[in-house]
């Protein structure tokens, strides 16, 4: 062993490169350096051309915290793409290949943009024999792609779709919802689709999109849709905040999914919340939220001020209550303290100065003892703003253990949820705890796919991150 640790970057996120890096430095002692090869080819969609911009941010400015050797973006190859010669017979062919989304896909899902871009009707087989003699294209187990992410964006450069053309295959995507072989790649792919048809904003709250849609294709549709900054107060924004708090690369779909929820519920749109939840078993499920987004609140019936201190108290007539605790601006040393009941979010009065006796918690997990399945989120706040926020919630499977989900700049913007091997761990230890940090710190400059985060005053003044 030379004590270099190598990755090939090619068709991954950096979320999916951290956790790679994290797994293999952890495995072998005697690692010196980590090369991150392929940087040019990074990112696991078409669209995903920020992916290697982001990568080599990381490593410059993140990575020797989170592993303690040099990380070392060594891929000089040109990341633009070079103009190919087409085949004027099969351009329409090859616009469909080029307008998928993903670097291989199943080829009833390019027989259907093939159909929805004027190639007449055409079968899978007639495809498959031309992907075979076509010398850009390739056709294995995994679907029809183009010889490498290279060709298929120079393709796609040289035969653009208008507007109309992304509209169709918008229809296309939409068509194929109940087709088996195509819902890996509506996971990965719809809200780029729907974002380049100009459509994104229509599908954004529907349940059925939410649930299909993967977090990192999300995350590109929302980019893609709002070049100019996700615009803030409603569930774009909300899950776009999300997304800079640092949840992504979640521990599965159904965690993304309970994040989602979440993010309906804090919004108002119980509704929608309620089918999310009935269509996917959910790891942790929000019963109730008075979450202050950094995108901007839901209509509240009690807003909840700005919180020094946020506890879990005993009611005097039994039972826990959800108290946050501010001084006295006015009278310093004296505290005021509001409440809310922790099962159904119930106001219980404030301000009060009688504060009442925390109760006690388990292991510091934040659940109060005899409290089973309900829990409540404390440090809350997001981008510095020091907003309040409690959340109700209840986990999956019976008397399991639950503990907290921290993430960007040390504040929890989760709920408790039941514990499992996750891959946003870092591992025991310092080294361990030094990975989150970057790894966060990573996922916060992202901002959204392919751009940087705008600094926490940006969101405090209420204007859209990217905006001018």
């Amino acid at each position: 062993m030379d004590g270099i640790v190598r990755i090939d970057c090619a068709g991954l996120s950096l979320e999916a490169v951290v956790a790679e890096a994290r797994r293999l430095v952890g495995e072998d002692d005697g690692a010196e350096q980590v090369l991150l090869e392929r940087v040019g080819a990074a990112g696991p969609l078409v669209r995903s051309t920020g992916e290697p911009a982001r990568l080599r941010q990381w490593a410059r400015y993140h990575a020797r915290e989170a592993f303690g050797v040099p990380v070392v973006a060594g891929e000089t190859a040109a990341e633009a793409s070079r103009p190919v010669d087409l085949p004027a017979e099969h351009a329409g062919r090859l616009s469909a290949a080029a307008a998928l989304e993903t670097f291989r896909a199943p080829v009833p899902v390019w027989r259907a943009f093939a159909e929805a871009l004027g190639a007449g009707p055409v079968t899978a087989e007639a495809l498959e024999e031309f992907a075979e003699r076509e010398r850009l294209l390739v056709l294995d187990a995994g679907g029809v792609g183009f010889t490498g992410a290279e060709e298929h964006r120079a393709v796609r450069e040289q035969l653009p779709l208008t507007v109309g053309q992304q509209r169709a295959v918008h229809r296309a995507v939409l068509g194929l919802r109940e087709e088996p072989v195509a819902a890996g790649y509506l996971h990965a792919a719809w809200p780029v689709h729907a974002a380049l048809a100009g459509e994104l904003g229509e599908w954004i709250a529907d349940p059925g999109f939410l649930v299909e849609s993967e977090w990192y294709g999300l995350g590109l549709g929302l980019a893609s849709a709002y070049p100019e900054g996700v615009p803030l107060g409603g569930i774009a924004g909300d899950l776009h905040c999300l997304l800079l708090e640092g949840v992504a690369a979640p521990a599965s779909h159904e965690e993304w999914l309970a994040w989602v929820h979440h993010a309906l519920v804090s919004r108002g749109l119980g509704a929608a919340a309620d089918e999310v939840a009935a269509r996917v078993r959910l790891p942790w499920r929000t019963v109730w939220s008075r979450w202050q987004w950094p995108s901007g609140l839901a209509p509240l019936a009690d807003p909840i001020p700005l919180a020094d201190e946020v506890h879990l108290v005993e009611r005097e007539e039994g039972g826990a209550a959800f108290a946050i605790r501010r001084e006295d601006e006015d009278d310093w040393g004296v505290e005021h303290e509001w409440r809310w009941d922790v099962a159904t979010g119930e106001f219980l009065g404030g301000p009060d100065e009688d504060l009442l006796e925390e109760v006690e918690e388990d292991d510091g997990t934040g659940r109060a003892a005899g409290e089973r399945g309900v829990v409540v989120l404390r440090r809350v706040g997001a981008y510095g703003v020091g907003a309040a926020a409690a959340v109700g919630a209840r986990c999956g499977g019976r008397g399991r253990a639950v503990r907290a989900v921290r993430c960007a700049r040390g504040h929890v913007v989760g709920v408790l949820r039941p514990v499992r091997p996750v891959r946003c761990a870092g591992g025991r230890g310092a080294a361990g705890r030094a990975a989150v940090r970057a790894a966060r710190e990573a996922r916060v400059q992202r901002g959204r796919p392919g751009g940087v985060a705008e600094p926490p005053a940006a969101v405090e003044r209420g204007r859209e991150p990217g905006s001018a």
